[in-house]
């Protein structure tokens, strides 16, 4: 119920903006995103259950991440001369990463799968202009819902793994960066470093804290 609120709720806001002022702007950004190895690593326990035994993964090139790509879509509201309020909606999709099965406290390789992290976010936040001219600084701050979705694929084993294909997971959590806008007169170039915190507030004590760091581009309208 708490997922469906806050899914509302940033929608209204963002479909809201748009009733209220002639002065909105869009933004259509994208860029690239580098997480961290938990961002792509669901099993933190580093054990996968079967419907035979236990058996250990280790994933390949886990202590560097995958990169992935980003797109997104913002629509702000004037607050004052050099502040906004926004809302907005995106994508975050990471590579392919290959998980290695073996038998516990064992070398030899029992099975293999292909493993997919993508994250679906609402935003809502403020954009703090720090410089205006024709080349402006901004920073932002924002609230995130994140929709992630984990996909499983090619998986061979010798056991049947006791996963699911596709599971999916709602967390909440923060983004903060700095920008850089110049104008090209009815629209502008822009150019975004941001830091996210995807499950800020974590669903459990166990869970391990996963962090994306992105460079985005676009244009403002």
């Amino acid at each position: 119920m708490n997922t469906k609120i806050a899914i509302l709720t940033i929608t209204l806001i963002i479909s809201s903006l748009n009733l209220f002022s002639q002065k909105s702007n869009y933004y259509f950004i994208g860029g690239i995103s580098f997480p961290n190895e938990k961002v792509v690593n669901i099993f933190t326990d580093n054990k996968i259950e079967t419907t035979d035994s236990i058996v250990q993964y280790n994933q390949v090139r886990l202590s560097s991440p995958e990169t992935g790509y980003n797109l997104n879509f913002k629509l702000s509201l004037p607050l004052s001369d050099k502040a906004s309020f926004f809302g907005g909606f995106g994508l975050y999709k990471f590579k392919t990463n290959e998980v290695e099965l073996y038998e516990s406290e064992s070398v030899i390789k029992t099975g293999s799968f292909n493993f997919q992290t993508t994250i679906y976010p609402l935003s809502a936040g403020i954009i703090y202009k720090i410089y205006s001219s024709k080349f402006s600084v901004y920073s932002l701050a924002q609230l995130d819902y994140n929709y992630v979705v984990n996909s499983l694929d090619n998986i061979e084993s010798k056991y049947i793994l006791k996963l699911s294909k596709e599971s999916t997971e709602s967390q909440f959590g923060f983004s903060a960066g700095v920008g850089f806008e110049y104008s090209l007169g009815n629209a502008a170039l822009i150019l975004e470093g941001l830091y996210t915190n995807i499950n800020y507030i974590q669903n459990s004590k166990n869970e391990i804290n996963k962090q994306i760091l992105s460079i985005k581009t676009g244009l403002k309208f």
